[in-house]
């Protein structure tokens, strides 16, 4: 439930779950610090694969942070920002720095944020758009003075608690519509369950998700790779199998697709974060 761990770069990290209402909402909270080394750290390039859920990030430096996507559009942001959800990876560099983070669970951005999902796809949007430059500031300045990085997790759960909209949890409609997807349901049988005609159906998922129901499937079926890839002993075979793929070849095609990387490349690059690459191998 809880951890607790040093990367190979000297980053202390700690994710967990929240221990509150937010549970509702958001699926995991992280902090991390970077470690001692005794003078600016190097930039960090990598690549972000494609995940079923938006994620809000606070950083306490002030230095820029670098979002390039596959269409060749940039982005810059600094102190904290919102993504949204991507159908194909991103390029990011930064300079590693303190710096806290949340999971939304689909479904969840109007009730943390104000906004629809639908207005964050594809994209990344500064937190200084979306908060009051107070608030984002008072949040900053009580991150930087916890004494580790469970105290900054707790700090930001906080301050995503105070501002949740009075239901504190995804609809009902929404969390049924995600499980069946997840699993693979063929999103005509998904919108007939759903009562509401297949147009409707669509425009409401994408408003409250950030994407159709046929590319929340597609996205979340990569995921399940990326992650059986990144944990699992089992043959390419034997994933293909388990997540739904016609066959082992239908699976290579579709990943490459999705992140931009073969499996084999994938596999030779992925460290500690299944959904974090670095951006090219590294040399010895």
């Amino acid at each position: 439930m809880y951890a607790m761990a040093e990367t190979n770069a000297g980053t202390i990290h700690h994710g967990r779950p929240p221990q509150s209402e937010l549970r509702g909402l958001v699926s995991r909270l992280w902090a991390s610090r970077p470690g001692e080394h005794g003078g600016q750290p190097a930039t960090a390039a990598e690549l972000t694969l494609p995940a079923i859920e938006m994620h809000l990030v606070v950083r306490l430096d002030d230095n820029s942070v670098d979002i390039c996507a596959p269409s060749g559009t940039s982005f810059s942001f600094r102190a904290g920002a919102v993504s949204g959800l991507r159908t194909a990876a991103y390029a990011k560099r930064a300079i590693p720095a303190a710096t806290v983070g949340a999971m939304l669970r689909p479904g969840a951005c109007a009730n943390l944020l104000g906004i629809p999902a639908s207005e964050f796809a594809g994209r990344h949007v500064a937190l200084a758009d979306i908060w009051p430059s107070s608030r984002l500031d008072r949040l900053r300045d009580r991150l930087a003075g916890a004494i580790d990085v469970p105290a900054m997790a707790a700090i930001f759960e906080a301050e995503l608690l105070e501002g949740i909209a009075p239901q504190g949890r995804v609809d009902s409609p929404i969390q049924t519509s995600v499980a069946l997807l997840k699993q693979g349901a063929r999103v005509g049988d998904v919108a007939n369950g759903s009562g509401l005609s297949h147009r409707h159906f669509i425009d409401q998922f994408r408003e409250k998700v950030g994407i159709t129901p046929v590319k929340f499937r597609s996205v979340a079926r990569i995921g399940a790779v990326t992650h059986a890839l990144a944990t699992s002993s089992a043959s390419l075979a034997e994933i293909a199998l388990m997540v739904g793929f016609a066959d082992q070849a239908h699976m290579a095609r579709e990943f490459q697709r999705f992140t931009g990387l073969t499996i084999t490349v994938y596999r030779a690059r992925v460290g500690h974060h299944p959904r974090h690459v670095p951006a090219r191998p590294e040399r010895g």
